[in-house]
């Protein structure tokens, strides 16, 4: 992986308010044209990472690089390659969805073309001219990612961009991010408390706990976590054991069973023959997969919920 290939960077990112550490050393990086999944409880550190991003508030120590360039030195040139929804979009309930844009492409100074452009992009285009008080709350998120993208940005940040939606709004905004990537080819980090959001649309994930970043990796890692296992009940489990091991199997001794991860049906079924065979008596064949949630709640903590 090429420097090129990476837009948004930290080293040793920190934020402390007196005594309490919210962020903790995180270092985070992001490729260009990836969806990448910023998950954690709430209260582990996303916003505060977020807003240290955008330039929102200062970071304590540490350093954050976007396009390869240092936040703290170039600042007004990146943020104006970044858009971002951070918590609940800003709004005129009293103006309507186009009025809105128009405000902010006035600050923006970009051409009026782009309101029509975002209308379309959001799926937005047949309410423009309804007040934003009458919107659905979907819709009202939508409008927020809308104004988000009216700069043409090259990186989208959305801060927990589902939250409180019914189960249409949530796959209105999932089927949105994934359009902006793949039609786009637009950079999004999209943070969330829930691993089913993520799961459905990141390629990598990184995962914060307590201020620090406990995983980060491609989505397929952490589902391969999960992956089945394979418990077989059998007598003189320990001698079993060691007589699979002796001819080549990989397997492990836990309890009262035997454990193998990744065996097709096949190889199932050729490892309880061999048993057999060895005059051992096979009397239970279970698959056990453990889900991805929790796995998720083993590295951050069920005590901390969700």
């Amino acid at each position: 992986m090429s420097e090129t290939d990476i837009v948004v960077q930290t080293k040793g990112l920190t934020r402390c308010y007196q005594k309490f550490t919210a962020v903790d050393h995180v270092d985070l990086t992001i490729r260009r044209g990836e969806i990448y999944g910023f998950l954690g409880p709430n209260g582990a550190g996303k916003t505060t990472t977020i807003r240290m991003l955008l330039g929102l508030i200062r970071s304590t120590s540490g350093q954050v690089k976007i396009f390869g360039e240092s936040l703290e030195v170039k600042k007004k040139e990146i943020l104006r390659r970044v858009g971002s929804l951070v918590e609940s979009p800003s709004y005129y309930g009293h103006l309507t969805g186009q009025e809105n844009l128009e405000i902010a492409r006035r600050i923006l100074g970009v051409s009026p073309s782009n309101i029509e452009h975002v209308l379309e992009r959001v799926r937005l285009t047949n309410v423009a001219d309804k007040k934003v008080k009458q919107y659905s709350l979907g819709m009202k998120q939508r409008l927020g990612i809308a104004l988000a993208l009216l700069g043409n940005p090259e990186i989208l940040i959305l801060d927990e961009p589902t939250n409180g939606l019914d189960p249409g709004g949530m796959q209105e905004v999932r089927s949105l991010i994934q359009e902006l990537s793949k039609e786009q080819g637009v950079t999004i980090l999209v943070s969330s408390h829930l691993l089913s959001e993520i799961d459905q649309i990141a390629h990598r994930v990184g995962i914060i706990r307590r201020g620090k970043m406990i995983f980060q990796d491609r989505m397929e890692t952490l589902r391969e976590m999960s992956r089945p296992r394979m418990r077989l009940g059998v007598n003189r489990v320990e001698e079993a054991t060691r007589y699979l091991t002796k001819i080549g199997w990989s397997v492990s001794c836990e309890g009262e069973h035997i454990w193998s991860e990744g065996l097709t049906n096949q190889e199932t079924a050729t490892m309880v023959e061999t048993l057999v065979k060895g005059k051992f008596s096979v009397y239970r064949i279970e698959e056990v997969k453990q889900p991805l949630e929790e796995i998720f709640l083993g590295l951050t903590g069920k005590e901390e919920g969700l």
